[in-house]
């Protein structure tokens, strides 16, 4: 029986079979009578699915719990340096926590104005939709980086500094794509309900000591300031500027070479830039109603009206851009409370009030990226732009938990496989006066190509893992060498600085020879993977190595006692 089908099977996006929360959630498992010989590991999850399909329950009821309360797969986003750009916020940097800043009277010293520079650009790591990668590309070049030769010496001095205009160029079934992603962005927005508003409670409603998740009152009546409906997604981004600088090479290739750009993008992008509603100017309209409309109650205008026991009931996630949690809050009132309407204005970068004067009104700011450029008449970066189009989605996902992927067996981390792609650009009207221009490839900068002699067996096998998933989509790499497996360090959910150098965290480049294969193809390119990284079948015991199933923390599943219907028994020793 395909336990992929069985209730409570829990699944990656990636659609791994094996996938576990935690190294504690997998367990040795030797299938009897069929292959006595064998000894594997599946999931928990799995294996209490398969054991309340066949009514063998008894015997692992504590496995069973465990397994019901392992987390379920989640996606995982990059930090929001937004915050880090623009407020500077100190709880990133503090343990003081956020909830007891004044975000009212906040001002910023010259010392935080040192600390946290405007210009500081951090790597892009977010994933961008295809109909909002910029249609329109200002490249400002510094060095004419742009006309790549395998002459490192053509310059007898520096070019000045010039200005090209390229436009984004996507695949056709891409375009149908961002044509339907469009029309979903617009319906999802319009079929949303408005459930943003603010509650005030006079201070004669208050209990003595208010609660945050509940505020009983007595027969006078508090009210809601409703919002308007949110303003309508952007759908799409029709300019944007890269810099780049003949200076800040990565690494050059036979064919091509790879920049560290400056890429100038819109604020929206990130989620603490999403449409919101300033408090102070809630607070403004409902005073005014007050004074009209309630003129027994007594209002001091010098101070903040009421008391907020709601925050906005607004989730943070942006159209068409997926990131770390909602900041939803939900609070509940028991009470009498009257709705009204206020029109107060949305605000998001460009726009903030007076209010708001601690929030730039920049509304874009300039990030890191990889740019990869190609000698003139090469087709490797083409070709490589319409393999990142047409790649599955898990691909560009970070997912919590491990899963054990064919042919190893042992748990890695789910990381993406590939850089984020941000868009593939031609020159706007082709070679100019001067000779070839480059087009450009804009990725995500994944750190630095691997050393496999530094790496130990856990790395080795998490570098394995991405092309075996690879390969599991029928993609085969076509360049296997450790050049193009890169490394960077910290995991994308913390922030830059607190970004451990032991956390090592990897991924696959250089898809120009990127293919769909058969699975003959597959199995070689399979063997030298295994080759190269040691592991798998040439995993090597000693100084680097250590045999399969040494030292890991999986337990054996304790159905000794199960019928042979259930086709499972506890080994006798590890193996």
């Amino acid at each position: 029986m395909d336990t992929r089908q069985l209730p409570g099977v829990k699944v990656a996006g990636n659609k791994q079979r094996i996938w576990g929360a935690t190294l504690y959630d997998f367990y040795w498992v030797q299938p009897i009578p069929q292959s006595p010989d064998i000894l594997t590991r599946l999931g928990g999850s799995r294996l209490a699915a398969w054991a309340k399909e066949v009514g063998e329950v008894e015997h692992a009821k504590e496995e069973i719990e465990c397994a019901e309360a392992e987390e379920h797969p989640r996606e995982v986003f990059p930090c929001d340096v937004g915050r880090l750009l623009e407020n500077r916020d100190p709880s990133i940097f503090t343990s003081r926590p956020l909830d007891h800043l004044d975000a009212f009277s906040y001002t910023e010293s010259d010392e935080e104005s040192e600390q946290y520079p405007d210009n500081k650009a951090y790597t892009f790591q977010q994933r961008i939709p295809f109909h909002l990668l910029p249609e329109k590309l200002i490249v400002h070049d510094d060095g004419d980086t742009l006309r790549v030769s395998n002459d490192d010496h053509r310059f007898s001095h520096r070019p000045p500094k010039r200005i090209h205009v390229y436009r984004l160029h996507l695949s056709s079934h891409v375009e149908e794509k961002t044509v339907a992603q469009r029309a979903l962005v617009q319906k999802e927005h319009a079929d949303a309900n408005s459930e943003g508003g603010m509650l005030f409670v006079p201070s004669s409603l208050e209990t003595p000591d208010p609660s945050l998740s509940c505020c009983a009152t007595h027969d006078a009546e508090a009210i809601f300031a409703k919002f308007s409906k949110e303003p309508s997604p952007p759908l799409s981004t029709p300019e944007a500027h890269l810099y780049l600088s003949s200076e800040r090479v990565i690494g050059r290739g036979h064919h091509s070479a790879v920049y560290s750009a400056e890429w100038e993008v819109p604020r929206t992008w990130l989620p603490s830039f999403r449409p919101s509603v300033c408090e102070q100017c809630v607070a403004r309209v409902v005073l005014e109603r007050f004074k009209n409309d309630m003129p027994d109650v007594e209002v001091d205008e010098t101070e903040y009206i009421g008391k907020q026991i709601s925050t906005f009931l607004i989730e943070s996630a942006a159209a068409g851009l997926k990131h770390e949690g909602t900041n939803k809050t939900e609070m509940v009132y028991e009470g009498r409370m009257r709705e009204i309407d206020v029109d107060v204005q949305w605000q998001g970068p460009g726009t903030y009030c007076e209010h708001e004067r601690r929030r730039s009104n920049k509304t874009t700011f300039r990030t890191l990226v990889s740019a990869k450029l190609s000698i003139k008449h090469d087709k490797h970066l083409k070709q490589e732009a319409k393999n990142y189009q047409k790649f599955p989605a898990h691909f560009f996902q970070h997912w919590s938990g491990y899963n054990i992927v064919p042919t190893l067996q042992d748990p890695t981390p789910i990381g993406a496989v590939v850089p984020q792609f941000y868009g593939y650009y031609v020159p706007e009207k082709g070679d100019d006066d001067e000779g070839y221009l480059s087009p450009i490839l804009l990725m995500e900068d994944c750190g630095t190509p691997i050393d496999i002699d530094t790496l130990d067996i856990d790395d080795r096998q998490e570098c394995a893992s991405l092309l075996f998933r690879f390969h599991r989509e029928g993609w085969l790499h076509g360049s296997v060498y450790p050049r193009n497996i890169v490394v960077q360090h910290g995991d994308i959910e913390d922030w830059p600085a607190y970004r451990k150098h032991s956390d090592r965290r990897f991924r696959l480049i250089d898809f120009g020879r990127s293919e769909k294969a058969q699975k003959g193809d597959l199995m070689i390119e399979s063997s030298t993977v295994q080759q190269m990284l040691k592991v798998g079948d040439c995993e090597r015991v000693g100084k680097l190595g250590r045999p399969p199933g040494y030292g890991l923390p999986f337990l054996p599943w304790p159905w000794s006692k199960l019928s042979l219907r259930s086709q499972l028994s506890l080994p006798s020793a590890y193996g």
